[in-house]
Formats: structure tokens, sequence, C-alpha cells
């Protein structure tokens, strides 16, 4: 059972919070990170028993953003750090293109909880238009893996073709899942770069192919990642635990050695973002 919530009060009223503090914990500014921690959370109990913000349903054009806001930057977390997703609109098209599968915790959630909520198609439609075509930090990504930055030319999304696998939004705009949150630029805070991070790697015999990457803070969790110095294993692949102390366990990632990229889960889920 998911329980439904609000934004708590310590985000609500800045004079009871620890606004540092709140980047550690949650990986993002406060209003845009607070339901990261209870969507691991939930992927991490087996009978899916956790929190998470309420859906806010636009009425009478007004849309709640004290909830909207961490509501679908978390989803953003999870297909970005998770799935290791350069472009989250197309690993979430590729998605509904095979049949919306579920063998994989983390489309149960989403299923379960964007899907059933009735929004999602307009989200896609959003990473779509929007964040492939302006997301800062992208090429922070390109970064970490030594790729040079691709700068699409912006483009809106083919409705006609799309609406073969999605509701497509007959008015993209402010009422519109994603649109007016400012999601392109709040996304970004595991990618920074943190002067003298208090982050430990612990590694098996090379034989086990077993390692865990600890960090005191969800900032810069995922190039510290990146920046990890693992014995080779040629074609075979470490299986590292991450864990980030705020949170908790994050998942268990391998490195591609197509895209360069971390990523949890099956590697044929990660390509659908690439």
């Amino acid at each position: 059972m998911i329980d439904r919530i609000e934004q708590p009060r310590a985000i609500s009223n800045p004079m009871v919070s620890d606004y540092q503090g709140d980047y550690e914990q949650y990986g993002a500014q406060p209003e845009w990170g607070w339901a990261i921690p209870p969507m691991y959370e939930l992927l991490n109990s087996s009978n899916r028993i956790g929190r998470f913000p309420r859906f806010s349903h636009a009425r009478d054009g007004f849309t709640d953003h004290s909830v909207s806001l961490a509501y679908w930057n978390a989803l953003i977390h999870l297909l970005v750090y998770s799935f290791g997703w350069r472009q989250p609109g197309r690993g979430m098209l590729r998605w509904y293109q095979d049949g919306k599968p579920l063998d994989d915790v983390r489309f149960q959630l989403i299923h379960d909880l964007w899907h059933a909520d009735g929004s999602l198609d307009d989200f896609v439609y959003w990473l779509l238009d929007r964040f492939e075509q302006g997301a800062s930090g992208v090429e922070v990504l390109d970064h970490l893996v030594g790729k040079e930055p691709s700068h699409p030319a912006p483009a809106s999304p083919d409705s006609a073709w799309l609406a073969q696998w999605i509701d497509v939004p007959t008015a993209p705009g402010e009422q519109s899942a994603g649109y007016g949150l400012h999601l392109e630029v709040h996304w970004t805070t595991p990618l920074d770069e943190v002067r003298d991070p208090a982050s430990t790697t612990l590694k098996s015999p090379k034989s086990d192919r077993r390692a865990a990457f600890l960090a005191d803070s969800m900032i810069g969790w995922y190039r510290q990642l990146h920046e990890v110095k693992l014995p080779d294993l040629g074609d075979r692949s470490w299986y590292v635990d991450v864990v980030v102390k705020p949170v908790g366990h994050l998942g268990t990632f391998r490195r591609s050695r197509q895209t360069g990229r971390y990523f949890a889960g099956p590697h044929r889920y990660h390509l659908y973002g690439h």
C-alpha cells in the first residue's frame, strides 16, 4: 500500500529547514527533491509499502506545484540515474512500443504509480518535447564517459506518429504534466562536482566481481561513481552496490561497455534510453 502524502512541513516552512542537509538527503533543491528518498524506499520494499506524493490534477487552471515538482522530478531521477538513460523520453517511448513490460521492479513502480495516476502519457510527451531538447546537465553525462556533447536542434515531437503509442496532449502547455515546473534544471545535483567527497569503494576479489560504493550525500554521487577505478575484467562487469547514507540502497549497478554509463537492472532496458 502506498500512502499519498503532502509536502513536508520542513520544506514549506523555511524557518525549520536545514537547506544544505536537505540537498544532501534529496539530491535536488528540496521543493523538487523530497520525493526521491520515498521512491527508493518503494523500490526496496518487497511488498510495495511506503509513501509518495499525491498526484495533483489540474483544476480550474491550477496545479498544486508543492507536490507536482517532486512527483515528476523523482521519475526523472529514476530514469536518468537508475536506468542510466541519456534520453529518458526515448527510453519511455521504447517501453510503450514494447508493450510496457513489467519484468523489472522499476517498470512495475512506474506502471503502478505514475501510469496509474493518469498523466504519464503527457509527461512522456514533455520529455520528448522539452527535456531532450534543452535540459541542462546532459552534457555533463556525456563528459563523464568521454563523449562529445551533442546538441540536437529543437523540434517538437511528431504528434500523429506518437499517437500510435501514447495519448498525445491536445494542447501541450502549463496544464500538461511537466510543463512550467522547471524540471529541466532541477535533476542534476547527483552530477555535481564535490570537493573532497566523502565516499568509499569496497571490492571483493576479481573472481567475485562484487563491489560496494558508499557515499555520505546525494550530492554528486553519480559523478563519483563514474570516477571509481576498478580493475579491468575484460568482457565481464563489476556489480556495484550503491548506498547513499541519507537514503539507503540505490541499486546494484554495472557499467555498460556500449554507453560507458553506470546503470541498474538489465542491460537491454538501459539501452532503451540511448
